[in-house]
């Protein structure tokens, strides 16, 4: 899992970008590098990835694309494939539906995805749950990381009665009721 660092916005090129570079710098610093790399997408994502390996000096490692097909739905076809793109091919590949070749990327590809989203819901939690934390009337900053390091977290708080609010040193009745009222909102 990547906090992405760089990129601010919505740029699936720059961030598909900043992580590969990450993550294949680091197989090179620890000598452990896929035996095949597979990217969620089509031409275009494959491109940032070849040229991610280019600056890298990786001419060896294997690459695929594998992409979903919505212009042929849109079309019509609702009996399209994904694609498998390749680096060397102008054509991407379509394996019949069902194919198992096929079926072990697609299900790569959807586990890969899945724990990204579920990360990226985490973190986004996370960063919520904090904001509140900071919205609260006279729960500064130590007081803060007080509440934090005794309770353990910030849905930990969420979910803390106001005894166990009152329980950290600092947090009187008033400020574990608003506390716990900021939560409840």
């Amino acid at each position: 899992r990547y906090r992405v660092k760089t990129v601010i916005g919505a740029d699936d090129y720059a961030t598909m970008h900043e992580i590969l570079t990450r993550r294949l710098r680091r197989g090179l610093d620890e000598q452990n590098l896929p035996d095949l790399l597979v990217v969620d997408g089509g031409r275009g994502q494959l491109g940032v990835a070849l040229a991610v390996m280019q600056d890298l000096g990786l001419h060896d490692l294997a690459v695929i694309g594998i992409s979903k097909p919505r212009t042929e739905r849109r079309k019509g076809d609702r009996s399209a494939t994904d694609k498998l793109v390749l680096p060397n091919l102008k054509e991407p590949i379509r394996l019949r539906s069902g194919h198992p070749a096929l079926r072990l990327l697609q299900h790569v590809r959807d586990e890969a995805h899945g724990h990204a989203v579920r990360y990226h819901r985490q973190v986004r939690s996370k960063t919520t749950l904090q904001s509140v934390l900071e919205a609260v009337p006279g729960l500064g900053p130590s007081r803060r990381k007080v509440l934090l390091r005794q309770l353990g977290s910030a849905e930990s708080v969420a979910d803390a009665t106001v005894d166990q609010l009152m329980a950290v040193p600092g947090i009187g009745p008033g400020l574990a009721r608003r506390i716990q009222a900021a939560f409840r909102v």
